[in-house]
C-alpha cells in the first residue's frame, strides 16, 4: 500500500489558497459595492465659492472637498470581513466632521451620510452581482 507524503501540507496551502480566494472576492465585492456611494457623495458634496487653506498651508481651489472624496478596503484575514471606507482625504478632514455633521456655526449638510441612504438597495445589489461573478470565476 503506497504512502502518501505531504498532504498535510497539500491541505493546508489549499486552505491558504482558499482564504486568499476569499478574502479577494470579499473586498473586491464591497469596493465594488460602494462605487455608486462614492460617485453620489460627489455630486452631493458642497463647492466653496473661494480658495482656501488646507491644515498643512497648501492653498486650494473650490471643490477640494469633492476631489477628495475617497474609498479604501481593508480585509481582515483573522475575522473574515471587509470594511470599505468612503470619506474625504486627510487634507479635507471637515468634510465628514463640520459639513457632513455641521457645527454649532454651521448648518449640517449630511452629503456623505444621505449619499450611503440613498445607495442602501444598490449596494446591496451589487455586492450579490461581483461575488456571484467572482465566485464563478474562481470556480472555473
Amino acid at each position: 500500500m503506497a504512502k502518501l507524503e505531504g498532504f498535510a501540507d497539500l491541505k493546508r496551502k489549499l486552505e491558504q489558497l482558499e482564504s486568499k480566494a476569499e478574502g479577494r472576492i470579499i473586498s473586491r465585492a464591497t469596493s465594488y459595492a460602494m462605487t455608486p456611494v462614492v460617485a453620489t457623495a460627489r455630486n452631493k458634496a458642497p463647492v466653496g465659492k473661494r480658495m482656501h487653506k488646507t491644515y498643512k498651508g497648501r492653498i486650494v481651489a473650490p471643490g477640494f472637498l469633492k476631489r477628495g472624496i475617497r474609498k479604501s478596503t481593508t480585509f481582515r484575514r483573522n475575522a473574515g470581513y471587509a470594511i470599505t471606507r468612503v470619506g474625504a482625504r486627510r487634507e479635507a478632514f471637515y468634510g465628514p466632521l463640520f459639513v457632513d455633521l455641521g457645527t454649532r456655526w454651521q448648518k449640517r449638510n449630511p452629503f456623505l451620510r444621505t449619499s450611503m441612504l440613498v445607495n442602501r438597495r444598490v449596494i446591496l445589489r451589487r455586492m450579490e452581482e461581483k461575488i456571484r461573478a467572482e465566485i464563478r470565476k474562481v470556480a472555473s
